[in-house]
C-alpha cells in the first residue's frame, strides 16, 4: 500500500510541476532495463530525476539519496534530487501546500548521505531549484583550466609583434611587468593582453557553435551590416540610432559607416528602429536605409570553420553573415581581433587551437551555460590585481539577485509590468549579475524561460550594464545573448564607458561620470570604427532611473588602482576623482564607496534597491563608517550576508578577500520606524546557483537551519554604523560583544585612553632591516610572530636590526616599548595577542604599546594589560573589533588596536590592577595553547580567573565565551560542526 500511495504522490507532484510551474515533468518514467524514475524533469537537454520517499526521518532521507545516486550511477539521469514528502498527505492540493525536504545529487559533487544538507520548502521552491539543476553539472574549474591552458599555448605561437598588435586591436594595455604563460620559455608584457584577445575569439566561436542549430530559423531578412540595425553602429545604452556618432542628424548612417557607398540622403527623417517588421518591405525599407539581405546563406558551421585550411578567413566569412542577422558586440569585436593580428601560419595555428578548445568545451558541458562561462571568463581574465575587477561567482550572483528581487516586486504574470522594470549594473564586468537578475525574473514569471519576447524585453528594456573593459563588455554581451540565441537584440544596453585620459588631456572615470556629466562611451570595434574611438558627442541618454542597482564594484588598494596608466595620467585621474566627489555625501578613495554614491544617484527618486557585493571591511573598518551611516540613514538596510565558511569566505572569483552581500531599499515613509536589519552569517557558502536558490529561499522564509545563523539588529544601531553582527557566526558572541562595547560587562575604556599604540609593523620595516650580525648600536627587535616560538606572555627579541632609513629609524625607535601587541595573526595557530619583553623594543609583526597612566610597581600596568588581552575576554575584544579583509588571517590596524575595549584601569583601582599583574608574574613563562584549543588550556583558564576576580565577572559567562570563540570557523580554520 505504501508503494502505491508513493506512486500516487509522484503522479500528483509531476502534474503540479507541469501545470503550476511550467516544467516538462512526467511521473514514473521507465528507463532502459526496466529501471524507473519517480519523476523525470527535462530542463533543456538535461534530464533531472526526482527520487521521492514518504516520510522525512533519517532512514527515509538515506533511502531517497540512495535511489537518486543509483539513477546517476546507472546513467538514467544527468542530475538527481532526493525528495521527501511529509507523512499523511491525502490529496493533490496538500502537495501544493506542504513543506517538502530535498537535497541535490550531482555526478561531480556528491557527499556522504549523512553529510548531505537538506533544504525545506514548498513545491514552488523545489521547482525553482530543479530549473537550476543543470548548473550542478560540469566542473567549471576544470573547464576553465583547460581553456586557459589552450589559450596559453595559442599565445605561445605568436611573435612579440603579433601579441602587441592583437592586443592593440582591442585596446588592451600591456602589463607593467613581463609575465610568462604556461609552456612559454620567456616572459612578455603583452602575454596577458594577447590571451584576453584570444579569449574574445574563443567566446565568439562558442556562441557561433550555439547558433549553428538555428541557421534556417535565423535567415536574415535585411542586411544589418549595412544600417547598423540589430546592435548596429552605436554601442550606447539608451541612445536612439539617430544620435550615435557616425549617424547623421536625420537618422541615417554618415561617413563612419562601413559601407560608405550608401548615400546619406537615403531614409531621411525615418529611423530604422521606427520601422516595424510588418512594414519593413519595399520602399519603406529602402527609405529607412534597410537593405534586403542578398548574400549566400547559411554561414559555415563552427566545426567546419576550424578545420578549414584558412580558419581565420572561414570564421571572418561566417561571422560576417551572422552580423547580417545581429550580434555585433560578439562577432564584430572578435573580427577586430582576427583582423588586428598580422596573419601567418603561426596565427592560423593559434586560431585553430583556440577554436578546437572552445568547441571541445561546448561539447563537454550541457549547453553553453552562463554559470560555467562566467567561471571560465573570470579565471582567464584575472585582471583584479590591476583594476579591482573581482568577478562575481555565479552562486553569489544568484543569491544576491534572489534577495534583491522579491516575489512581490511586480505582477509577474503581466509582461508589460515586467517591461517597465529597470535594473542597472554600473560595473557589469562579464554580466554575471545581470544574467542572474534575468534568471530570477524568468523564475518568477511563469512560462517566460523559453519566451523569446521576454528575453528581448529583458535585454532591450530592463537590463543595462556599463563597464570600462572591452573584453568584459564583450563577455557580458555574449552572456546576455545566451538568454535566447534566436532573439535579434536591436538595442542591447551594454556600454563601455571610457576610463582614462583623452587626447585633449581630460580625465574620465567610466560610469562614475554619470554623477556629473555624460560618460564618454567607447564604440564597439568594427571595420570602420577603431576600438579606441571615443564618442565625443555629449548626447548619450543616461540610464532610466532604476528599480534595482545591482553591482560588484571594483575594489583594490590605492597603489594598484590605476596601475595600468602612466604617472601623469594617474595624477589626472585622481584629481578628477577628487573633483567629482568634492560635493558628494561620502567618498573614500580606493574603496567601493564611489559606486555606492552612484547607485544612490541611479535609483528611482521615490523607490529603489541597492544590491551590492562589497568588501567585508565595508562593514567593519573605521574608514567606512560614513558609508554605513549614509546607507543606514537613507535606506532600510534589509539584509547583510557574510560567509563564515573558511573554504569560501568570498563571493567573487580569484580573491581571498572577505565580502558581504548587501540589500538596501529606500524607505518610503520616515515617519514610520524601519524594520530591523537581518544579518545572515553563512556556515557554508553555496557553491552553485541551485544551492544559492535554496539558501535565498531559506533566508526569506526564516528557515536557514544548519546553513548558518540569522540575527536582527535594530535599524537605529545600523544607522549609527554598527554592523558588528558580521564578526561572528555565533549570535551569542555578537550580542555579548555589543554588551562589551557599551560597557555593560565591566567598567570599560578604549585602549587609546590608557596607552599610546604604534608604530605598526610596516613602518618598522620601512626604517630597519633584519641582520644576522649586530651593528654598533646593538639594537634587537621581536621581528616575527612565530607561534612555534612565541608561546608565552614573556617574549625575547629574535633578530638584530640595522638602520635602513635614519630619519624614520630614530623616530620609531623612540616609540619602543616593553609591551607589544600583535599586528597580524592566523587565528587557528596563534597563542598570544600581547607579550612583554625585558627591554623595550619594536617589531615587524608587532606594535609597541606605551601606557600613559602610572601605577606603582615594576611594569604593573603593562603586565595587567598583557594578562587581560591574552584572556578570553581580551581575545574576544580583539577579534570582535577586527577590520581585516581575511577573518582567519587577521591584520589588526592601529585603529583596531587603539579602539580595543579594555578595563578602565583608572576606575577599577590599584588592587584590581595588582591582581592582574600578579597573574602575569605567575603565568609569564607558561605555554598557552592555540586559540582553537583555548577551551582546554589551563593557563588561559588561569588568566580568565584572574580577570574575573579583578573585574567582578561571572566565571561561567567567561567560560561560555571561551568555548564559543574556540568553535568559531574563523578561529578553527574549519567549517562549523
Amino acid at each position: 500500500m505504501a508503494g502505491e500511495h508513493e506512486h500516487t504522490l509522484n503522479v500528483w507532484m509531476a502534474g503540479l510541476l507541469r501545470e503550476l510551474h511550467g516544467l516538462d515533468a512526467r511521473q514514473e518514467s521507465r528507463q532502459a532495463g526496466g529501471r524507473r524514475i519517480d519523476v523525470e524533469v527535462r530542463v533543456g537537454p538535461v534530464k533531472v530525476a526526482l527520487e521521492a520517499e514518504q516520510g522525512q526521518g533519517a532512514a527515509k532521507r538515506r533511502e531517497a539519496i540512495s535511489d537518486a545516486d543509483r539513477r546517476l550511477d546507472q546513467r538514467n539521469a544527468d542530475c538527481a534530487v532526493a525528495v521527501c514528502y511529509p507523512e499523511g498527505i491525502g490529496s493533490e492540493g496538500e502537495i501544493a501546500e506542504c513543506r517538502l525536504v530535498w537535497t541535490i545529487r550531482a555526478p561531480n559533487s556528491r557527499v556522504a548521505a549523512d553529510e548531505a544538507r537538506w533544504t525545506e520548502g514548498s513545491l514552488g521552491e523545489l521547482a525553482s531549484v530543479v530549473k537550476l539543476a543543470p548548473m550542478q553539472l560540469g566542473d567549471p574549474d576544470l573547464a576553465a583550466a583547460g581553456l586557459s591552458a589552450s589559450l596559453d599555448m595559442a599565445v605561445g605561437r605568436l611573435s612579440e609583434g603579433q601579441k602587441r598588435e592583437i592586443a592593440r586591436a582591442l585596446d588592451l594595455p600591456q602589463s607593467k611587468r613581463g609575465t610568462r604563460l604556461a609552456g612559454q620559455s620567456s616572459a612578455s608584457r603583452w602575454n596577458h593582453a594577447a590571451k584576453r584577445a584570444m579569449l574574445v575569439i574563443a567566446t565568439a566561436i562558442m556562441f557561433h557553435s550555439r547558433l549553428d542549430g538555428y541557421r534556417d530559423e535565423l535567415r536574415p531578412e535585411f542586411d544589418n551590416r549595412v544600417t547598423g540595425v540589430g546592435g548596429g553602429d552605436h554601442p550606447h545604452p539608451g541612445v536612439s540610432p539617430s544620435r550615435g556618432k557616425g549617424l547623421s542628424s536625420d537618422g541615417v548612417v554618415g561617413g563612419d559607416h562601413p559601407h560608405p557607398n550608401l548615400p546619406p540622403s537615403r531614409g531621411k527623417g525615418l529611423l530604422a528602429d521606427d520601422v516595424s517588421p510588418s512594414r519593413g518591405k519595399g520602399l519603406l525599407d529602402r527609405a529607412a536605409g534597410r537593405t534586403p539581405f542578398a548574400g549566400e546563406w547559411p554561414p559555415e558551421m563552427a566545426q567546419r570553420c576550424v578545420r578549414e585550411a584558412d580558419p581565420i578567413g572561414a570564421f571572418l566569412g561566417a561571422w560576417d553573415l551572422w552580423l547580417a542577422v545581429d550580434y555585433k558586440p560578439i562577432f564584430a569585436t572578435a573580427q577586430s581581433a582576427l583582423n588586428g593580428c598580422p596573419q601567418d601560419s603561426a596565427f592560423a595555428a593559434a586560431v585553430r587551437e583556440t577554436g578546437e578548445a572552445a568547441l571541445a568545451l561546448t561539447r563537454d558541458i550541457s549547453g553553453l551555460r552562463h554559470d560555467l562561462l562566467g567561471r571560465i571568463f573570470h579565471t582567464v581574465l584575472d585582471s583584479a590585481r590591476y583594476d579591482g575587477s573581482f568577478y562575481t561567482t555565479t552562486a553569489a550572483a544568484t543569491l544576491l539577485a534572489s534577495l534583491a528581487i522579491p516575489d512581490d516586486m511586480r505582477d509577474w504574470n503581466d509582461a508589460e509590468a515586467i517591461g517597465e522594470l529597470r535594473i542597472t549594473d554600473p560595473a557589469c564586468g562579464t554580466g554575471t549579475l545581470l544574467m542572474a537578475a534575468a534568471e530570477r525574473i524568468h523564475d518568477l514569471a511563469p512560462g517566460s524561460r523559453d519566451d523569446g519576447r521576454m528575453a528581448r524585453t529583458l535585454i532591450e528594456r530592463v537590463l543595462t550594464g556599463y563597464d570600462v573593459n572591452l573584453t568584459a563588455t564583450h563577455m557580458a554581451a555574449t552572456t546576455l545573448g545566451l538568454l535566447s540565441p534566436t532573439t535579434r537584440f536591436q538595442n542591447m544596453k551594454i556600454g563601455r564607458a571610457f576610463l582614462g585620459v583623452d587626447g585633449e588631456g581630460d580625465a574620465f572615470l567610466g560610469s562614475l561620470e554619470i554623477l556629473d556629466r555624460q560618460p564618454r562611451m567607447m564604440s564597439w570595434p568594427g571595420s570602420a570604427r577603431a576600438v579606441t574611438q571615443i564618442d565625443d558627442e555629449s548626447d548619450m541618454v543616461r540610464p532610466d532611473p532604476s528599480d534595482v542597482v545591482i553591482m560588484n564594484p571594483p575594489f583594490t588598494r590605492d597603489s594598484l588602482r590605476h596601475d595600468q596608466f602612466s604617472r601623469d595620467d594617474e595624477r589626472k585621474l585622481k584629481a578628477r576623482e577628487k573633483a567629482l566627489f568634492a560635493n558628494k555625501p561620502v567618498h573614500l578613495s580606493g574603496n567601493s564607496s564611489p559606486f555606492i554614491v552612484l547607485a544612490d544617484y541611479l535609483r528611482k527618486s521615490d523607490s529603489g534597491t541597492i544590491a551590492a557585493i562589497l568588501p567585508l571591511v565595508t562593514a567593519t573598518n573605521a574608514s567606512a563608517l560614513e558609508i554605513r551611516r549614509f546607507l543606514g540613514r537613507n535606506y532600510h538596510v534589509e539584509t547583510v550576508v557574510t560567509s563564515h565558511d573558511p573554504e569560501r569566505m568570498y563571493f567573487s572569483e580569484n580573491t581571498s578577500i572577505g565580502e558581504i552581500l548587501l540589500v538596501c531599499r529606500l524607505w518610503p515613509d520616515f515617519s514610520k520606524p524601519k524594520p530591523p536589519t537581518r544579518f545572515v552569517n553563512l556556515a557554508i557558502n553555496p557553491a552553485t546557483p541551485a544551492e544559492a536558490v535554496s539558501v535565498a529561499q531559506a533566508i526569506v522564509s526564516d528557515s536557514l537551519g544548519d546553513m548558518g545563523t540569522v540575527q536582527e539588529w535594530p535599524s537605529s544601531r545600523v544607522a549609527l554604523g554598527d554592523w558588528g553582527a558580521v564578526q561572528f557566526l555565533s549570535p551569542y558572541l555578537c550580542r555579548q560583544f555589543v554588551e562589551l562595547k557599551e560597557g555593560r560587562l565591566f567598567d570599560a575604556a578604549l585602549l587609546k585612553s590608557i596607552a599610546d599604540v604604534g608604530p605598526e609593523g610596516r613602518r618598522i620595516r620601512d626604517a630597519f632591516r633584519k641582520s644576522a650580525m649586530p651593528d654598533s648600536l646593538g639594537r634587537m627587535a621581536l621581528w616575527q610572530h612565530d607561534t612555534t616560538v612565541t608561546k608565552s606572555m614573556s617574549a625575547r627579541p629574535d633578530t638584530h636590526i640595522v638602520v635602513k632609513n635614519s630619519r624614520l629609524a630614530e623616530r620609531y625607535w623612540n616609540q619602543r616599548s616593553n609591551l607589544l601587541l600583535t599586528g597580524r595573526a592566523r587565528l587557528n595557530t596563534v597563542r598570544m595577542v600581547s607579550v612583554l619583553t625585558e627591554s623595550p623594543t619594536v617589531g615587524s609583526s608587532w606594535s609597541p604599546c606605551r601606557p600613559i597612566i602610572d601605577f606603582p610597581g615594576d611594569k604593573t600596568l603593562e603586565k595587567a594589560i598583557c594578562v587581560y588581552l591574552n584572556s578570553s575576554l581580551g581575545v574576544f575584544a580583539l577579534i570582535g573589533n577586527r577590520s581585516s579583509r581575511d577573518t582567519s588571517y587577521t591584520r589588526f590596524s592601529l585603529d583596531d588596536l587603539r579602539s580595543l575595549v579594555v578595563p578602565d584601569f583608572k576606575v577599577i583601582g590599584e588592587e584590581a590592577v595588582s591582581r592582574l599583574a600578579a597573574a602575569y608574574d605567575r603565568y609569564a613563562e607558561d605555554t598557552l595553547l592555540p586559540l582553537p584549543r583555548m577551551g582546554s588550556c589551563e593557563v588561559r583558564r588561569g588568566l580568565d580567573d584572574a580577570v574575573c576576580e579583578a573585574l567582578g565577572m561571572d566565571g561561567e559567562f567567561v567560560g561560555v565565551v571561551r568555548g564559543q570563540i574556540a568553535g568559531e570557523p574563523s578561529v578553527r580554520g574549519e567549517r562549523y560542526k
